[in-house]
């Protein structure tokens, strides 16, 4: 039997421009910007795994962590049960594991290219 994978993702806003907010796009999905985030580990607090993540993919302090909410994303092949934090960067972000992230950039949180599914999470989370 299969289980859902449990992942944190990080809205993460720009500490100078507070109205942009890191994107990524990656190797499994390199036409679609997605929030910086991954699998928390056994044993590990979300707020820390959190942390790791970021620091791991895009080399991201942060600061100011709270709790947005939680969801579910179901495909044929997999199950993510989410948890979104707002969080606000320290620096700038860069590339750190480019076998995984193929690009990272600051977007305004009304710009075009963020997805539907993110463009839907800002609005209920009022950002």
């Amino acid at each position: 039997m299969s289980y859902p994978e449990i992942v944190v993702g990080g809205f993460c806003i720009n500490n100078k421009d507070q109205k942009k907010i890191c994107l990524v796009k990656t190797v499994k999905n390199p036409d679609e910007w997605s929030l910086p985030g991954g699998r928390i580990e056994y044993g590990e607090r979300v707020e820390d795994a959190l942390r790791r993540e970021l620091d791991e993919e895009v080399s991201l302090k942060i600061s100011n962590i709270s709790f947005l909410g939680w969801g579910e994303y179901i495909t044929k092949k997999r199950h993510f049960i989410f948890f979104d934090y707002l969080c606000y960067a320290i620096g700038d972000p860069a590339i750190k594991i480019p076998s995984e992230i193929i690009e990272v950039a600051w977007l305004s949180l009304n710009a075009e290219e963020i997805p539907r599914r993110i463009k839907d999470q800002i609005k209920i989370y009022k950002l």
